[in-house]
């Protein structure tokens, strides 16, 4: 993705695509993780994906933009980051993905954009 020099209301359009694209791709890779990851963290780390997986389906939120749902995800979101990123080394890709999706709620795009960059690299130390 190039960064753009205005302000994008919104991850619609081609943005939006690219955006969900890119969580779709990490979240497929971080995947074959999952198995890696010791009993206790595996089912955050399937949240993350689930949570990912909703969010490519439903567009740049969980709901309309100040749907409890949406507000939930987020708190969740923090949640799943905070405890994934403290655990195993398996575990920070996912804190990571947990990250960028919270960023893109947000839409802090260029936040979004280097948490992203950061998860395809803690991925690859994997092999992935």
């Amino acid at each position: 993705m190039t960064d753009t020099p205005f302000e994008v209301p919104g991850l619609d359009g081609l943005l939006g695509f690219m955006v969900h694209a890119e969580l779709a791709e990490l979240a497929s890779r971080a995947g074959s993780l999952v198995s890696a990851l010791p009993a206790s963290e595996a089912p955050d780390a399937r949240r993350v994906l689930a949570l990912v997986g909703e969010l490519v389906v439903h567009g740049d939120s969980f709901g309309p933009p100040d749907a409890d749902t949406n507000i939930a995800a987020r708190v969740e979101l923090r949640g799943l980051a905070e405890r994934l990123g403290r655990r195993s080394a398996e575990g920070i890709p996912f804190a990571s993905l947990a990250r960028a999706v919270s960023a893109s709620l947000h839409e802090s795009i260029a936040d979004a954009r280097q948490i992203r960059a950061e998860c395809d690299g803690q991925l690859a130390t994997f092999g992935l």
